[in-house]
């Protein structure tokens, strides 16, 4: 049983920091860049929906093994509110994830099509497919950062558990 636990505590960490690592890097490096990079905000955003949806596939995958260790991981260990807290928040990265690249993402994607051009500005722009996508991309936005924040502040406790692990157990030992 041990074994098994170690196991899926690794795969967590492991899966947490790829998931983390993607979302910073997304955000603080590729879509600032190609953003940069191009003079026309409507190219720019049709490279970065490209990069978006290539790692939304890979991010729903880490959400959902993630989604079954944390549910695993609560049942078989022993109970405190560390546990708890990874638990509940890789489940609500899971769900979240889900609605933000399998619900929103489709649908923004088909908003991009019946707008004209992102170079206009969105005050400029008041057709109700802008004004849609607008509010679709602030939602997505938002919910990305609280699942980054969410990926941050698990990978921080459990670093803290594993700390305090250890140190009980050689206590135990000595």
């Amino acid at each position: 049983m041990m074994r098994l636990v170690g196991f899926l505590r690794g795969i967590e960490n492991l899966l947490l920091g790829l998931w983390v690592g993607g979302l910073v890097f997304l955000a603080a490096f590729a879509a600032p860049v190609v953003f940069k990079a191009f003079e026309s905000r409507s190219a720019a955003g049709s490279v970065v929906a490209v990069i978006i949806q290539k790692f939304s596939r890979m991010e729903y995958f880490l959400a959902l093994v993630l989604f079954f260790a944390a549910i695993v991981l609560l049942l078989i260990t022993e109970k405190n509110w560390v546990r708890t807290y990874v638990s509940i928040a890789l489940i609500l990265m899971f769900l979240f994830a889900t609605l933000y690249g399998r619900v929103w993402r489709p649908q923004m994607s088909a908003l991009r099509t019946q707008i004209t051009s992102f170079d206009v500005p969105s005050e400029q722009d008041t057709s109700p497919a802008r004004r849609e996508f607008e509010k679709l991309h602030r939602r997505y936005t938002a919910l990305v950062v609280v699942n980054l924040l969410l990926g941050v502040s698990v990978l921080i406790l459990k670093g803290f558990e594993t700390a305090g692990r250890r140190r009980r157990e050689m206590e135990g030992v000595t």
